[in-house]
């Protein structure tokens, strides 16, 4: 049961996704502004999809740029931390070799950085301020506690 389960969520999370990479692609090419807010859209419908229900406590800034730091558990963090406001995540440099993975981060305009480079640390930081709009958010893994907890449905 379990596995005909998990095909039929894979199944939908295809038929979800597939159509909204080229739209996503789209809108990033011609620097329009949904293209912040597909993203933030797809991750909430992911999280329903996946029966995670997410609890935020407390708010984000609605009002400028902030750096959401988080305990990177489980791919689930993704979708989860996507769903709570529009955002980029910066990943290592290796994420943007990985087949598909690499594709959907491009789409979620994350930002790559090379952990064996010092430099690539203000390169980074130079790229979060350039991208950053007055409501941007960047997410960032680090090993500090998850304020957002995830909980499945039965």
């Amino acid at each position: 049961m379990a596995v005909f389960r998990a095909s039929i969520i894979l199944f939908f999370f295809l038929l979800l996704t597939l159509p909204l990479m080229p739209i996503q692609a789209l809108l990033i090419a011609l620097r329009v502004d949904a293209a912040r807010y597909v993203p933030h859209w797809y991750h909430k419908l992911v999280c329903r999809l996946m029966g995670v229900r997410v609890h935020l406590s407390g708010a984000t800034v609605a009002d400028g740029p902030m750096l959401l730091v988080s305990n990177h558990i489980s791919w689930v963090d993704i979708p989860v931390l996507a769903s709570i406001a529009p955002l980029s995540f910066v990943a290592k440099r290796e994420v943007s070799t990985w087949p598909f993975v690499s594709s959907l981060a491009k789409l979620q305009r994350t930002i790559f950085i090379d952990r064996t480079r010092r430099a690539a640390v203000t390169d980074a930081a130079l790229s979060i301020t350039a991208n950053a709009t007055p409501t941007q958010t960047t997410a960032a893994a680090s090993k500090i506690q998850r304020r957002t907890k995830p909980t499945a449905k039965s």
